[in-house]
C-alpha cells in the first residue's frame, strides 16, 4: 500500500513539474480567481461513487484556495441534465463537471441534446482511472473467461450478463466481449453496480461486468474475476488477464473522471485550475481514498484531456452504433 501511494505522488510531481515547464509564468494565479464560490457539478445523485471520488477533490482543493469548491448533484437522464447545465454555463471558471464514461456515451445514445459532449465543453484534467471487470460467481464452475466463452457457444442465446445499466461502460464492455469472442448472451440491466453483484451470488445470471466496487468480494473469494476491461493489466488483480490479451483487436474500456470546463472558458483559468488539481492528487488523504475504492490517480494536460475526451466518444460512438444499442 505505502509502495503504490508513494509511486502515485512521484508519478503526480512529475506531471506537476512537467507542466510548470511548459506553462511557464501561465501557471500564476489568475486576478481575482476565484473570487467567489466555484461549484463542482456531478450528474448522479449523492452518495454514489462519482460523488465519493469529487468529494475529496474538491475539499483537497479548497483548503488551498481562497474560496471553496462545493459539489452540486444534478443527476437525471443519463448524465445529460447536468452536462447541459455546465455546458450553458457562464465560461468563467465557477462551474466545472467531473463526467465519467456515460458523458460521452450519452452523445451516441441521445440524438437530440442541446450541447456536444466534446465541443461544448474544454478538457481541464483527467483525475482517476480503473478497469471494468468480467467476473462469475465462485459456485459458476468457471475459472477462466476462455470457459466462459466456450460454455456461451455451447448454449447459444442461454446465457446472460448483468450490468450497471443499458448504455453504463460494463454494458459496452459486456457488448465488446459478446462480438469479439462471438458469443450470443443476453444483458440484464440494473440501477447501479450492487443489483447485478447481488443476483450473480444468487444464482440468477452467469456472469457480470462490474467496477472495483467488486473488490471485497473478490477478496473474499465469493466472485472470481476472469479478465478486465484496461488495455494494462489491472495493479489490485496482476494475475488477471485483459481482454485484449485474450480477445486480439478488442478495444479497451475503462471507468475514468475527467475534470471539464464549459467551451470558452479561459486559458489562464484552465491552467490555474489544472495545476490545482495535480498538486491535490498528490495529497495523501485523496490518495489514500482513492486506491481504497480501487482507482489510480491519472492527471494530464489541458490538452491530453481534450484529446482524450475526443477519441473515447469516438470509441464510445462505434461500439453503441455496432450494438445497436438505444436509450430507454
Amino acid at each position: 500500500m505505502q509502495g503504490r501511494m508513494l509511486h502515485a505522488i512521484e508519478s503526480v510531481l512529475l506531471t506537476v513539474l512537467i507542466g510548470a515547464g511548459a506553462a511557464g509564468l501561465s501557471l500564476a494565479q489568475p486576478a481575482d480567481y476565484p473570487s467567489r464560490v466555484v461549484s463542482l457539478v456531478i450528474p448522479y445523485p449523492p452518495g454514489g461513487s462519482a460523488d465519493g471520488m469529487a468529494r475529496p477533490l474538491a475539499q483537497k482543493i479548497s483548503s488551498e484556495w481562497p474560496e471553496p469548491v462545493i459539489i452540486v448533484s444534478k443527476p437525471g437522464a443519463g448524465t445529460t441534465i447536468g452536462a447541459a447545465f455546465v455546458a450553458s454555463s457562464n465560461p468563467d471558471g465557477y462551474t466545472l463537471y467531473i463526467a465519467a464514461p456515460s458523458h460521452v456515451i450519452s452523445g451516441s445514445l441521445y440524438k437530440s441534446l442541446r450541447y456536444d459532449p466534446v465541443k461544448s465543453f474544454t478538457g481541464i484534467s483527467q483525475v482517476f482511472s480503473s478497469p471494468f471487470i468480467v467476473a462469475v460467481s465462485a459456485k459458476s464452475g468457471v475459472h477462466t473467461l476462455a470457459e466462459l466463452i466456450a460454455r456461451a457457444k455451447q448454449n447459444p442465446g442461454k446465457l446472460n450478463f448483468g450490468s450497471s445499466g443499458i448504455g453504463a461502460g460494463p454494458h459496452l464492455s459486456g457488448e465488446v466481449l459478446k462480438k469479439y469472442a462471438g458469443i450470443d448472451v443476453a444483458h440484464i440491466p440494473f440501477n447501479g453496480a450492487g443489483g447485478p453483484l447481488v443476483e450473480l451470488l444468487g444464482g440468477r445470471i452467469d456472469y457480470v461486468v462490474t467496477d472495483a466496487s467488486a473488490m471485497p468480494m473478490i477478496r473474499n473469494g465469493d466472485v472470481i474475476p476472469l479478465a478486465v476491461t484496461s488495455r494494462r493489466r489491472y495493479r489490485l488483480l496482476p494475475d488477471v488477464p485483459t481482454m485484449t490479451e485474450l480477445l486480439p483487436g478488442a478495444p479497451d474500456v475503462t471507468n475514468w473522471g475527467i475534470i471539464l470546463a464549459p467551451a470558452g472558458t479561459p486559458d489562464a483559468v484552465v491552467q490555474f485550475i489544472n495545476t490545482s488539481i495535480a498538486k491535490a492528487l498528490t495529497s495523501p488523504e485523496v490518495l489514500n481514498i482513492y486506491d481504497a475504492q480501487g482507482y489510480d490517480v491519472a492527471p494530464s494536460s489541458p490538452e491530453a484531456a481534450n484529446t482524450f475526451l475526443a477519441s473515447e466518444f469516438r470509441k464510445f460512438r462505434a461500439i453503441v452504433e455496432d450494438a445497436h444499442i438505444e436509450a430507454q
